[in-house]
């Protein structure tokens, strides 16, 4: 076909695709996540060793206690897990850590806690801490003292983390992780005091679970709300401004020139990828989950540019007056929360 044939639905058609194939894999393959697994062994020569693992099997030339840790995690399901062991200390393998393609990161060392936290703050990614007060929507802080696991074997909370972030990694983002039961821990310590910003594991009637899957975020500033606390929310979110930002630079980016008419095809692909999380749950399918050019931004970007009549341009005016090679976008979507509490109400007659 020559590019004279091309008409405007064959020029969309693989970026439309390429979103859709996006949102499927927040169900299928995509749905369980990486987990990056540092831990020390002062045993290695090398300061930094990685190595990669698609189940619990085939775990070999590695200390026994590491090996454990590593079927523990597997119980919940990630994808895969990214085992970085150091020799000395996290903070410097930190920056080898940062090409390694993971969505979660967890670290058993009780002297990194703070070096984990602020780590995965710096590079956006998620982690799960131990008692620290990281105020971030990427970190979570697991507070326990102690678990118990079956048998009596009681263990601190430290080295129990694996286990919490495997199942982290490894739930769909359809699922929330409140009310997840560890089926492999007979009792649980509840730390001295209850704190905003704690992932808590209590004992329930019929087992050991999580209390509310919340992050550390304790601080709700501009442009936040008070679904940036919850894990499942912030994922979900995270994930697709990845997916967002993955297609845009593979199909979009430097194949269009910058007028109206093809940031329209970009808007009109987003909106169909946001249609495709509504039937999923992901997004509320009640809500009119949409995408628009940022009027209000690519005005502001005229007038910094010394275009006074910006100012009194209509909303369409604005929007068909691109500028440089930039596309200024707003979303206005709802994503979803899972159901964690009931209030019954029973009037009687």
């Amino acid at each position: 076909m020559a590019t004279s044939d091309l008409t405007i639905d064959d020029i969309k058609a693989p970026i439309i695709i390429k979103f859709q194939q996006q949102a499927a894999a927040m169900i299928k393959v995509g749905a369980k996540g990486a987990l990056l697994y540092a831990t020390k062994d002062e045993t290695q020569e090398d300061e930094l060793v990685i190595k990669e693992y698609k189940s619990g099997l085939g775990i070999e030339n590695i200390p026994d206690l590491i090996k454990a840790q590593i079927k523990k995690a597997f119980l919940g399901e990630p994808n895969k897990i990214i085992l970085a062991t150091y020799k000395t200390s996290f903070d410097k393998i930190a920056n080898k850590l940062k090409t390694k393609k993971f969505n979660w990161l967890v670290c058993d060392d009780i002297d990194a806690q703070s070096d984990v936290s602020m780590f995965a703050k710096e590079i956006k990614k998620f982690a799960v801490v131990f008692n620290v007060k990281a105020d971030s929507k990427f970190v979570v802080n697991v507070t326990n003292p102690t678990v118990t696991e079956v048998g009596g074997n009681v263990i601190d909370t430290i080295k129990y983390l694996p286990r919490i972030a495997g199942a982290i990694a490894g739930l769909p983002y359809t699922m929330s992780m409140t009310g997840y039961t560890f089926n492999d821990l007979e009792d649980v310590e509840l730390p001295e005091k209850i704190e905003q910003g704690a992932f808590i594991l209590n004992m329930e009637d019929d087992g050991i679970k999580v209390a509310s899957a919340v992050n550390s975020l304790t601080t709700i500033t501009e442009n936040m709300s008070e679904s940036d606390k919850k894990i499942c929310v912030v994922e979900a979110q995270v994930r697709i401004e990845e997916d967002k930002r993955a297609t845009f630079l593979s199909d979009f980016k430097g194949k269009f020139k910058n007028f109206y008419d093809n940031q329209m095809l970009w808007i009109a692909a987003v909106i169909g990828y946001y249609k495709e999380l509504a039937e999923m749950s992901i997004l509320d399918p009640n809500y009119n989950n949409t995408t628009e050019i940022d009027v209000e931004a690519q005005r502001n970007a005229w007038l910094a540019k010394g275009k006074s009549e910006a100012e009194t341009w209509d909303d369409l005016t604005v929007k068909k007056n691109t500028i440089g090679d930039m596309i200024y976008e707003k979303s206005d979507i709802k994503i979803l929360d899972a159901i964690e509490g009931i209030e019954n109400r029973i009037v009687l007659m």
